[in-house]
């Protein structure tokens, strides 16, 4: 799930990224997108990698949206998100 559709295409022409049988490409906010998949589609993780300036989005931190991204994977599976910090935190 990607926002900017500028960022597929220039995955797929410059990185060679192609959607398959274990790869689909969805162009769209992440927040609307997770409550089209269906539950416990996802085998081993989630990777979430999104940023407005130097933080997460609010939407994609809330307690509705976690639950959503939690019901799309298998048992086992992994939410993963990346971070920025600064500091000596």
């Amino acid at each position: 799930m990607e926002l900017d559709q500028a960022v597929v295409d220039t995955a797929r022409r410059d990185l060679g990224l192609r959607a398959g049988l274990n790869l689909r490409l969805d162009v769209g906010d992440a927040r609307m997108l997770v409550r089209k998949k269906t539950a416990r589609s996802y085998d081993y993780f989630i990777l979430g990698d999104a940023f407005a300036s130097r933080s997460v989005p609010w939407h994609l931190t809330s307690r509705e949206f976690l639950t959503t991204v939690r019901s799309l994977l298998r048992p086992g599976g992994a939410y993963v998100l990346n971070l920025i910090d600064s500091g000596d935190r």
